[in-house]
């Protein structure tokens, strides 16, 4: 039988040969079901700017429904960073990294929040974990991993905690995988190591221009009008 570091690092490979973020989001969300036990797992994509929620895949033994979020006392429903959904605290929109529920929300303040009342509590889901990955700041892209018979263990989250920044350039490659050319991705690679346009111009064997063209190209493509943006995306 495969330990667990055998497993983490086959997921890993996995999510590697993945080539489009729906790909990816089923690959990793397969993956994570069999690396930690748990009664679901989500990998969701939020905007906030636009108010939008996409799940992008979801594995779970829970009763499935459509929750209908009604207004918290305080206002704030799923579009609400650190409001109506409890697993949005800890780590603020954008922000990487990797937080157990309990750790910034206390039991008792659970009820006051819309969605566990009519999505989580009713099938008692107090514990959860949040892999967040770095992305613009209004975007909350991550895994979410939770279950109902008891919390998660802190040699679950380090678990977790180590496999974070793989998962997420795993995730960075795929999506360029599906929107950019190779070239693009290529001429993003020495961005990322600092290269200026003239000395990926050199490395590559093509004019300054056409660099220029391909970045162009890139940034309308991710939705982004810098370099540095375009890095963070992709």
């Amino acid at each position: 039988m495969a330990t667990m570091l055998e497993r983490a690092c086959r997921l890993i490979d996995d999510l590697g040969q993945t080539s489009s973020p729906e790909e990816y989001a089923r690959v990793v969300v397969d993956g994570i079901w069999e690396l930690v036990p748990n009664d679901e797992t989500t990998f969701h994509d939020i905007d906030l700017d636009a108010r939008r929620t996409h799940v992008l895949s979801t594995r779970s033994m829970l009763p499935q429904m459509d929750p209908v979020v009604e207004p918290s006392d305080d206002g704030s429903d799923l579009s609400d960073a650190h409001g109506g959904f409890p697993y949005r605290r800890g780590l603020g929109p954008g922000e990487p990294g990797v937080i157990r529920m309990s750790d910034v929300v206390l039991r008792r303040e659970m009820e006051r929040f819309p969605l566990h009342r009519q999505a989580m509590g009713p099938f008692g889901i107090d514990n959860a974990v949040k892999v967040s990955f770095a992305s613009p700041p209004a975007i909350c892209r991550a895994v979410i991993v939770a279950r109902t018979d008891r919390d998660f263990t802190d040699r679950e989250c380090d678990l977790l905690t180590l496999l974070a920044p793989h998962l997420e350039a795993a995730y960075r490659r795929a999506r360029s995988a599906g929107l950019l050319t190779s070239r693009e991705r290529e001429v993003l690679s020495l961005v990322r190591q600092g290269l200026t346009n003239r000395e990926i111009a050199h490395r590559l064997g093509i004019t300054s221009g056409t660099v220029r063209s391909h970045l162009e190209h890139a940034f309308a493509k991710l939705g982004v009008g810098t370099r540095t943006a375009a890095v963070a995306v992709s």
